[in-house]
């Protein structure tokens, strides 16, 4: 492995005017790739990565691609649209919320609504877009600055700086964005799913097959999907951002398809947990990947305490326990029964209703267990102002 390193002409060295680099993927002539911060003079392209300062001989460089803005990926994908193209501007402020620019989804969406003021996606996407984009102005507000330094008297000894208050910030509340996203899509799949597809970045098999005595062939036989799971279970931890599924796993596909449309329909829908009076448990509006993924994550982290019981709004491990079923159900059947408020309906007309059964099955047979920590810090639950307006009543 070092005698590779030395042929391609890569050494270890100080990273050359950071303040010129910029984002980007150098290729050398055995075609490995390096990501990372980029700079580069007449004879050398330097890589600053979170694995290290890397210096490369340009007479081994093939080819270096740096990386646009967000802003400059959302101009070039723009100016790519047909005047006319809605799909095409709905589908761009979904790309935009993933890489978290409410103001750019904003943007698309309006020249969306602009060009058809009927159409009920860009609306409802719109509408997610700009509380999303004042969830981001808001946050910007909650972190201190720092205390300004203690001047001398006139004469006297100089005082340090006074340390800033320790302040905690709370997370802010706001959609996941892609690698979230690719986090979730790694904990939930399966070895037997066979809709998976999997990229691999960063020549991390290479280096996933460089630590230890692994057996290349052996791994070689396997499939992309065997293969992204024994990286992510048996390589680096840093390893993990380099394997992308790029498609939903089962778990994802039927929650899309079937269980949030019967959620949505009752405890998510707009007079209720999707709208303004939600308290403190609210889903995100819109049909698109960051929407969707970020409304699962929410019905899987999301907990509360009643009657000095912890109570999750959905339980792998005993499923009846969920909320979202026990509150579901008539308040005479409820364990726990939902909290009162004014004009409240049942989603559920018994644990025997169609839409009960599709969610207790789900829970029970498609997840994964035990339930996985995701990593992700993002705020699931606001202030809890008020209860729950009452839930819109279940289609008939």
């Amino acid at each position: 492995m070092l005698r590779r390193w030395l042929i391609g002409g890569l050494t270890i060295g100080l990273l050359a005017s950071v303040l010129l680099a910029k984002p980007g993927m150098v290729t050398n002539r055995q075609g490995d790739t390096f990501k990372g911060d980029v700079t580069e003079d007449d004879n050398f392209v330097y890589i600053n990565s979170p694995g290290g300062q890397l210096k490369l001989d340009k007479r081994n460089v093939e080819k270096i691609e740096y990386e646009k803005t967000v802003d400059e990926q959302y101009e070039l994908r723009h100016s790519k649209l047909d005047p006319k193209d809605v799909r095409g501007r709905i589908d761009l402020a979904e790309w935009a919320n993933q890489n978290q620019r409410a103001d750019l989804a904003v943007k698309a969406l309006t020249e969306a609504r602009n060009i058809d003021p009927m159409n009920k996606e860009a609306g409802k996407a719109l509408d997610a877009a700009q509380a999303q984009l004042e969830l981001d102005e808001a946050s910007k507000t909650k972190h201190p600055g720092t205390q300004p330094t203690t001047e001398p008297a006139k004469g006297g000894t100089p005082t340090a700086p006074t340390a800033p208050p320790v302040v905690v910030v709370p997370l802010d509340r706001r959609l996941l964005n892609n690698d979230e996203i690719n986090i979730i899509r790694q904990r939930e799949m399966k070895t037997d799913d066979p809709k998976i597809k999997v990229k691999f970045e960063n020549a991390v098999v290479k280096k996933f097959l460089a630590v230890g005595d692994r057996d290349a062939a052996e791994f070689g036989k396997l499939s992309p999907e065997d293969q992204a799971i024994e990286i992510l279970t048996k390589g680096d931890p840093s390893m993990a951002k380099d394997v992308r599924i790029l498609t939903d796993p089962q778990p994802l596909v039927e929650f899309k398809t079937k269980i949030y449309p019967l959620i949505s329909s009752g405890c998510a829908a707009s007079a209720c947990h999707g709208g303004s009076k939600a308290g403190n448990l609210q889903f995100f509006p819109g049909e698109g990947t960051s929407a969707v993924y970020t409304n699962f994550f929410i019905t899987q982290t999301y907990s509360t305490t009643i009657d000095g019981v912890k109570y999750q709004l959905m339980d792998r491990d005993v499923p009846k326990h969920s909320l979202v079923l026990q509150f579901g159900l008539p308040t005479s059947m409820g364990t726990p029964p939902h909290p009162k408020v004014p004009n409240y309906r049942p989603r559920f007309k018994n644990d025997t209703d169609p839409a009960y059964t599709e969610i207790f099955d789900w829970l029970s047979n498609s997840l994964l267990l035990p339930q996985p920590d995701y990593g992700i810090k993002v705020a699931v639950k606001l202030p809890a102002t008020q209860p729950a307006a009452a839930p819109a009543a279940p289609p008939k």
